[in-house]
C-alpha cells in the first residue's frame, strides 16, 4: 500500500509541476497544461489497473519481480521527467516571415532591387518555392526588381533563430522584413558590392527561466550521476565477491546463450526500422512535428549498430575464453569478407544505375567501387569495423588480457572511447581534413568500449549472468535513465546529430544490452526459438535490406501524406525489406555459392552442450 501511495504522490507531483511550469512559462498556450495533465492521469491510471489485472489473472510469463521493476521504472521516469520538464526548452514555434520589396530607394541608389542571397532557420538552409508576382529567380536566388511593392512569404517552424542575407550594391533599394509581429526596415544600398546580414533570435531565455534552467540542470545531472555511481558500486562489490581464477574460467561448461540470439535479432530489426524511417525523412514532404517524432524514434533505436560489436566479441570470448583458436580468421574471411566484397559490388552497381548508365559512368563506377570496398562507403561498412576487432582480439588475448587487471583495461577503454567520440562530436572539422570528420567512426576507438565489455562478459559469463539476476530491479531502470539523458542532450542541441556515434549512445547501448539480457531469460521456449530463427538471417537482412527499401522508393510515387499514411509506409517498408531479404538469403543458401554471396544461413544448433554460433557479419 505504501508503494502505491508513493506512486500516486510521484505522479501528482509531476502533474502539478508540469502544469505550473507550462502555465508560467507559456501563458499564451496554457491549454498544453491540460494536455499534460490528461496524459499523466491516463498513464498513471492504466499502470495502476495493469498491475492489479495481471496480479489477479496470475499470468505465468509476467512475474511479480517484473511488475515491481516496472513500477519502480515508472516512478523513476516520472521523477526524472519532473526535473527535465522544468527546463526552459526552446519549443519550435510556427513563424511567418514576410520579405517586402517596398519599391523605395536611397537617394543615391540607381534602382530598387532586392536580392535574397541566403536564408536559414536553426542553422539549416531553407528554399522558398512558388515565388509570387514581383519576384523571380536570378542566378539561383530570389530577386525583386519590378512590380513593387512585392511580398515574399515563408511559413514554418523555428526553434532558435532566423538568418537572412541580402545583397548590397548601387542598384539595391529598400526592404521590410516582418517576422510574426516584429518589423525590420532595411536600406540595402551600397556603393560597392556587399552583403547585409539580418539575424533574428527567437525564444530568449528570461531570468526566471534561467533559474529553472540552473536548478533543473543541476538536479538531473546529479540524479543521473548518483544512479550510475550506485550501479557502479554494485558492480564493483559483486566482482570483488565473485572473482574467479583463470583455471575456473577454462573449466566452465559452455551452454547456449539464448539472449545473444535475442540481442542480435532485435538489433538487426532496429537497424532496418531506422532506415525505413530515413526513407520518409529523406524523400517525403513531412510536417516539422512529424519529423521530430520520427527523428526521436530513430534516436531510441540507435543502439542497434554498436550492439553488434558487443555480440561479436562476446561470442568469441565466451567460446574460446582467453585462448586463441588455430586459423581464427579463416572462416571469418570466408563467410563474412567475401559476402562483403560481393555486396559492395552489388550496391555500387545499383546506385550507379540509379544515377545513370554504368557504361557512360564507368570511371565514376570504378572510383565508387574502390571507395565502397576499402573505405566502407555503403551499408556494409560495419564489417570493416568488425574485422578490426577480430585482429584486436588476437592481440588483446596474446599480449594484454592475461597481464593487466580487467578494471584497468575497462577504465582505459572508457576514457579512450569517450575522448575520441567527444572530440569529433564537439569540434569543427579542420580545414583539409573534413573527410576524417565524416568517416571517423570507421576506426576502432569509436567502438572500443563495446569490444571490452563484450570480451569480459563472455569470459566471465557465469558471474555476468549472476549479477544481472541479482540486480534485475536496477537494470530494468537503466534504459529509462539513459533515454532521459540522451533526450535531454538532443532537445537542447548539445549534440544535434542523430547517429549511433553520439557520445551519449555509449551509455544507452550498454544499458540496452544488459536490459535485454535481463528480460531475455524470462522468454518462453517458443519466443526464444523465434529469435534464434530470426537471428540466423541477421547478416542477410543487414546487407540486403537497403536494396529493397530503394525498390520501394523508386516504385512508390507518393511522397507526402497524413500521419497514418506515413506510419503505414514505414511499417510496410520495414516488413517488405525484412521478408524479402530473408527470402533471398534462404534461396541463395540452397546453392553452394550462395553462402559466399549473402552470408551463411547454416542451422541453429540446439542442446545444452552447444555454444552460441558465430554467424555472419553480426558476430
Amino acid at each position: 500500500m505504501i508503494k502505491i501511495i508513493h506512486f500516486f504522490i510521484a505522479v501528482l507531483l509531476a502533474i502539478s509541476t508540469t502544469y505550473s511550469y507550462i502555465y508560467i512559462s507559456f501563458p499564451e498556450i496554457n491549454y498544453k497544461g491540460e494536455i499534460w495533465y490528461s496524459i499523466f492521469f491516463l498513464l498513471s491510471t492504466l499502470t495502476f489497473l495493469f498491475y492489479y489485472i495481471v496480479k489477479e489473472l496470475h499470468f505465468k510469463f509476467v512475474t511479480m519481480d517484473i511488475l515491481k521493476s516496472l513500477i519502480i521504472m515508472f516512478i523513476t521516469s516520472v521523477i526524472m521527467f519532473l526535473f527535465l520538464v522544468m527546463l526552459p526548452l526552446k519549443v519550435p514555434e510556427e513563424v511567418t516571415i514576410e520579405i517586402i520589396a517596398t519599391g523605395e530607394k536611397d537617394i543615391n541608389s540607381n534602382g530598387t532591387e532586392v536580392w535574397l542571397k541566403y536564408f536559414e532557420t536553426d542553422k539549416k538552409e531553407e528554399t522558398i518555392k512558388d515565388l509570387p508576382e514581383g519576384w523571380d529567380i536570378v542566378h539561383d536566388v530570389p530577386v525583386s526588381y519590378q512590380g513593387q511593392p512585392a511580398s515574399l512569404r515563408w511559413k514554418g517552424y523555428v526553434k532558435d533563430n532566423i538568418f537572412l542575407v541580402f545583397a548590397q550594391h548601387p542598384y539595391s533599394g529598400g526592404a521590410r522584413v516582418i517576422v510574426n509581429d516584429k518589423e525590420y526596415e532595411l536600406n540595402l544600398y551600397s556603393k560597392k558590392n556587399d552583403l547585409y546580414e539580418l539575424n533574428v533570435n527567437l525564444n530568449p531565455v528570461y531570468s526566471k527561466n534561467m533559474i529553472f534552467c540552473l536548478i533543473s540542470f543541476t538536479l538531473i545531472l546529479t540524479l543521473v550521476f548518483i544512479y550510475f555511481y550506485y550501479f557502479y558500486k554494485k558492480v564493483k562489490c559483486f566482482i570483488k565477491n565473485n572473482q574467479k581464477k583463470q583455471e575456473d574460467i577454462k573449466s566452465d561448461t559452455l551452454k547456449e546463450v539464448d539472449e545473444i540470439y535475442i540481442l542480435r535479432a532485435v538489433s538487426c530489426l532496429a537497424i532496418v526500422f531506422i532506415h525505413s524511417i530515413s526513407s520518409i525523412l529523406n524523400y517525403w514532404e513531412t510536417p516539422y512535428d512529424t519529423k521530430e517524432i520520427l527523428t526521436n524514434i530513430q534516436m531510441f533505436l540507435m543502439f542497434g549498430t554498436p550492439v553488434f560489436i558487443f555480440i561479436s566479441e562476446f561470442v568469441i570470448s565466451y567460446k574460446y575464453k582467453n585462448t586463441l583458436k588455430t586459423n581464427f580468421l579463416r572462416n571469418r574471411l570466408k563467410f563474412i569478407l567475401i559476402p562483403y566484397f560481393f555486396m559492395a559490388l552489388l550496391h555500387t552497381i545499383i546506385w550507379t544505375f540509379k544515377s545513370g548508365d554504368i557504361i557512360s559512368n564507368l570511371g565514376q563506377f570504378s572510383i565508387s567501387l574502390v571507395r565502397s570496398i576499402f573505405l566502407g562507403e555503403f551499408i556494409g561498412y560495419f564489417i570493416l569495423i568488425i574485422f578490426q576487432f577480430y585482429i584486436m582480439h588476437i592481440l588483446f588475448v596474446k599480449y594484454i588480457s592475461n597481464h593487466v587487471k580487467p578494471k584497468y583495461i575497462i577504465a582505459f577503454c572508457i576514457i579512450i572511447n569517450v575522448l575520441y567520440l567527444g572530440f569529433f562530436n564537439f569540434s569543427e572539422p579542420i580545414t583539409g581534413l573534413s573527410y576524417l570528420w565524416e568517416r571517423y567512426y570507421m576506426l576502432f576507438p569509436a567502438w572500443l568500449i563495446y569490444f571490452c565489455i563484450g570480451y569480459y562478459s563472455g569470459v566471465y559469463y557465469s558471474n555476468f549472468k549472476k549479477f544481472i539476476v541479482q540486480n534485475s530491479h536496477y537494470i530494468m531502470q537503466l534504459p529509462v535513465v539513459a533515454v532521459l539523458l540522451m533526450y535531454f542532450i538532443h532537445i537542447n542541441d548539445i549534440i544535434s546529430i542523430v547517429s549511433s556515434k553520439r557520445i551519449d549512445i555509449v551509455i544507452y547501448t550498454l544499458s540496452m544490452v544488459i536490459f535485454i539480457f535481463c528480460i531475455g531469460d524470462r522468454f518462453n521456449n517458443q519466443q526464444k526459438k523465434f529469435f534464434k530463427w530470426m537471428s540466423s538471417y541477421s547478416i542477410g537482412i543487414y546487407l540486403l535490406h537497403p536494396i529493397f527499401i530503394l525498390i520501394i522508393e523508386l516504385f512508390v510515387p507518393i511522397k507526402k501524406g497524413s500521419v497514418i499514411i506515413i506510419a503505414l509506409y514505414i511499417v510496410l517498408t520495414f516488413i517488405f525489406s525484412v521478408l524479402s531479404s530473408m527470402m533471398v538469403m534462404n534461396f541463395l543458401n540452397r546453392f553452394n555459392l550462395g553462402k559466399y554471396l549473402v552470408g551463411n544461413l547454416g542451422k541453429i544448433k540446439r542442446g545444452k552442450s552447444q555454444t552460441t554460433t558465430s554467424r555472419g557479419g553480426n558476430s
